[in-house]
């Protein structure tokens, strides 16, 4: 298994309105599986095997000898409501791939 972060995969994150009267509204990035391999991705410690943290950091962990593609929408939520309810905002989602590579092991053995 291989435990992969790619830093700056989401940039330009902002709570909301220019004017500051959003900043204190906590973020969170919603990552979902819309088609692919799934098995790609292990998780080995029960979080979600696909993560984007507030840093912009896009985190997995691949799962030994998988390969092929998983396609994800994500999209950026807010804790606020409008007009006084308790339900937050989200962003347009934004859609992207992940592909790994199958690796040409050599063969091994033993005397």
């Amino acid at each position: 298994s291989e435990a992969v972060s790619i830093a700056d995969f989401a940039t330009g994150i902002h709570p909301g309105n220019e004017n500051g009267n959003e900043d204190h509204q906590s973020l969170t990035f919603h990552v979902s599986l819309l088609s692919g391999n799934a098995g790609l991705f292990i998780s080995p410690d029960g979080t979600p095997p696909v993560s984007l943290d507030l840093d912009g950091s896009l985190k997995f962990t691949l799962g030994r000898y998988a390969y092929g593609e998983a396609h994800f929408s994500v999209v950026l939520g807010d804790d606020g409501g409008t007009l006084g309810d308790a339900v937050g905002e989200v962003s347009a989602a934004r859609l992207f791939t992940v592909n790994v590579l199958p690796v040409n092991n050599a063969p091994s053995f033993l005397l």
